[in-house]
């Protein structure tokens, strides 16, 4: 009974470990949330003395984690996490939403990345919301679907909350600060998705022209961007980028991201709200990491190579923000 014990006990620090890496990161957490004192957390972290079941939901407390995760982490099941916000205004809750991503991001560079790989059918926030008159777009859209189409307000009469513009700006600085390796799969048709909703509130007389002229404009520098990291290997900040189009439909947006340790390593899927649903379960991550390795069997590589391919494909997209409003 008391290997058992142990054992739930070793399980659990493993877990810890998975948020806070470093011995002595994870033992100033512990002493800050237990009220410890740092040789009693170190005789729990060397597995002498077993938390007790207070103490475990004090930390997952903390951690904002289910203590499911932890009494099931011996189980095959896997946990996901999404942050379920509570229920407050619509500014506060997108602005909570947008919080979570850049908390992600910070995660990466607080705990040193190797490298991320993703799978997109969606302009990510980093593309989206580089563009005031776009990023306000990202916004009236989130609204609108949260109101259920109740909102009537035109595109144009719509003012972008102060929280709101001040959250996205802060998304674009953290999110430039990113440098571990980036490799991107995207999907032929990523530019053409996005289109389709923007037309869709064109179809319904929300957003005049002029608004749409600029919209187009910031949805070129996009595609500007994005050929400028294909042609050099590059985001702009050193850091390496490869980028891959996908034969085939992306589905949902996801994300891998791997640590120096081992066995640390983060999955993300979006939700189109922008909400993210995350675990670092490492048998669940592997298995994700080896669906996007074998989905580089249906893309082509276009990062400083395949020159047709770059050319077709940006051509492509410029086509999609040209002919934006020819098919309402």
């Amino acid at each position: 009974m008391k290997l058992a014990k142990n054992k739930l006990n070793r399980d659990f620090i493993a877990i810890l470990y998975q948020h806070y890496p470093q011995l002595k990161d994870l033992a100033n957490f512990l002493i800050d949330v237990l009220d410890m004192g740092k040789e009693s957390v170190y005789r729990r972290l060397r597995n002498e003395v077993a938390f007790s079941f207070d103490e475990i939901a004090a930390i997952a407390l903390a951690l904002n984690v289910s203590l499911d995760k932890f009494i099931g982490s011996n189980t095959n099941r896997v946990y996901l996490e999404m942050q379920m916000h509570e229920i407050k205004e619509h500014e506060e809750l997108y602005v909570e939403i947008i919080s979570s991503n850049i908390r992600s991001i910070q995660k990466m560079s607080d705990q040193n990345a190797l490298g991320v790989y993703s799978a997109l059918n969606r302009l990510p926030f980093g593309y989206t919301l580089a563009g005031k008159k776009y990023a306000k777009f990202y916004y009236y859209k989130w609204l609108y679907h949260t109101l259920k189409g109740a909102m009537k307000t035109n595109f144009s009469d719509f003012i972008l909350p102060a929280s709101i513009q001040n959250i996205q700006e802060e998304f674009i600085k953290v999110s430039n600060s990113t440098k571990c390796e980036m490799s991107i799969i995207f999907d032929e048709n990523i530019f053409l998705y996005s289109i389709r909703e923007f037309n869709y509130f064109r179809k319904r007389g929300l957003i005049n022209d002029e608004d749409t002229q600029q919209i187009q404009a910031e949805l070129n520098r996009i595609v500007e961007a994005m050929e400028y990291s294909t042609r050099t290997g590059e985001n702009g900040l050193g850091a390496n980028i490869r980028i891959y189009l996908s034969l085939v439909d992306v589905e949902p947006n996801v994300s891998y991201v791997s640590y120096p340790e081992p066995e640390l390593c983060t999955f993300n899927i979006w939700s189109p709200a922008g909400d993210i649903v995350t675990t670092t379960n490492p048998e669940f991550c592997r298995r994700q990491k080896e669906w996007l390795d074998s989905m580089a069997r249906y893309t082509t590589l276009i990062t400083q190579c395949n020159e047709k391919e770059q050319i077709e494909f940006f051509n492509k997209q410029r086509e999609y923000i040209a002919n934006m409003t020819n098919n309402l």
